[in-house]
């Protein structure tokens, strides 16, 4: 089943998640058609992608489904292959912009693919929230740096810290989006950006992407410190706060943790 709908008018590529149901929360297959139809545009012809949602949906994305993360180390082994690892890379490494068109919430891993495309606009309804916290899963240190990457550190901890929603206003003042409009004027808005730069130079647009790509990833930390960062979220991963976020999350109802 399609979780996805990938539609191209001329030089202009969108994807529409369409995982109503579940918010359209990311699993592994919705991804795999996400990084298929980006592979297929790029084959064709697209020098503007557009991710989005269905224009009536309420939350943009809810993050990664819970349902889908491994209860075994395989969450915390084999990040360059992690799903949610795959589409940043993909979005990263795409040769044209990619623009995320927001509207309603969005949570978790999918403030992290709206922090990696090029360019965010949002509507005035639109809202971002980081709750790992809140559930009781450690995020990924390469999550953590590109979320350091893009938003000061304060900022950064208040968002973990909290899980508490943001505003399209504060969101804007953060730097997360580029612009915001009326909700009536998101898809038009959005589209004659997108228009705008299809008509430049592809390749002078691919090397801009690559040159701001490869130098704002220029710092580097040690082997040492990075092996730290990791045994700190292995520790919260085999906790029992872990296993109690997990099964609040399917019996529906608040966790109690307890810190251990």
């Amino acid at each position: 089943m399609d979780k996805i709908s990938a539609v191209q008018w001329d030089k202009i590529g969108t994807i529409c998640f369409t995982r109503r149901e579940k918010r359209n929360a990311l699993d592994r297959q919705m991804i795999s058609q996400i990084i298929t139809s980006m592979k297929e545009m790029e084959k064709s012809g697209v020098q503007v992608l557009i991710f989005r949602a269905e224009a009536d949906s309420r939350v943009w994305s809810a993050g990664y489904d819970m349902e889908d993360l491994p209860s075994d180390q395989t969450f915390l082994t084999g990040t360059y292959s992690s799903p949610l690892d795959s589409l940043i890379r993909a979005i990263c490494l795409f040769p044209g912009p990619v623009a995320a068109m927001v509207n309603g919430s969005v949570w978790g891993g999918a403030c992290e693919i709206v922090l990696s495309c090029d360019v965010a606009i949002g509507d005035s309804n639109c809202s971002f929230a980081v709750t790992p916290a809140k559930v009781g899963v450690p995020y990924s240190t390469h999550g953590v740096a590109r979320f350091l990457k893009r938003l000061p550190l304060n900022v950064t901890k208040e968002m973990f810290f909290t899980g508490r929603p943001i505003s399209a206003t504060t969101a804007q003042n953060f730097q997360i989006l580029n612009h915001v409009v009326d909700p009536d004027q998101l898809e038009s808005f959005t589209f004659q950006m997108a228009r705008e730069m299809s008509l430049n130079a592809p390749l002078v647009i691919k090397a801009i992407k690559e040159q701001t790509r490869i130098l704002s990833e220029s710092k580097l930390i040690s082997s040492e410190a990075f092996e730290y960062l990791e045994d700190l979220r292995r520790r919260a991963f085999e906790s029992n706060d872990f296993r109690e976020g997990r099964l609040a999350f399917q019996e529906r109802r608040p966790p109690a943790f307890r810190g251990t």
